[in-house]
């Protein structure tokens, strides 16, 4: 929904405000220290988007925040998985066991709002069914992704 609010470049400009987002949630857990050099960086990036912000023809306030919740959001995973993976040494694939059930019962309620009409079409259903190999990979490269992420966060932290 968040694209029929603003453009896709826009979109891209705001993605660049994460590590923004991530650093304030990492100082406000004190799972991070805020430095001079980390604050001059935020400067630089919020400075960047403002000016970014001025000539953008597709402005609306609702696609704002919609992308300044779904930033929130992937901000406070990221700051959850560093203190799962950081603080409490967990592995990846425990990392998942205690992260999975909630992410499957907030997907499942996206789904049910926003998708629940597309997916019980037969015509949708039966590209499924019929033809499972390409969902079968994506889901296997998906689940790819998310180590790999995990094992980013772990290594170099979430900030990164």
């Amino acid at each position: 929904e968040l694209y029929m609010f603003l453009s896709v470049s826009f979109i891209q400009m705001m993605k660049s405000l994460s590590p923004i987002v991530v650093l304030f949630l990492l100082v406000l857990f004190r799972l991070d220290v805020l430095t001079r050099e980390k604050l001059a960086g935020v400067f630089i990036m919020s400075v960047g988007m403002i000016i970014a912000c001025f000539d953008e023809p597709t402005f609306s306030m609702w696609g704002i925040a919609l992308m300044v919740v779904g930033e929130a959001a992937e901000a406070m995973r990221m700051v959850f998985f560093q203190h799962l993976l950081g603080q409490q040494q967990f592995g990846l694939i425990e990392g998942l066991f205690y992260t999975c059930p909630a992410n499957f019962f907030f997907l499942c309620i996206g789904i049910a709002v926003f998708e629940e009409k597309s997916l019980t079409e037969p015509e949708n259903y039966g590209r499924v069914v019929n033809n499972p190999l390409p969902y079968v990979v994506v889901s296997c490269m998906g689940f790819g992704v998310i180590l790999t992420t995990l094992g980013v966060i772990q290594t170099c932290g979430s900030l990164t």
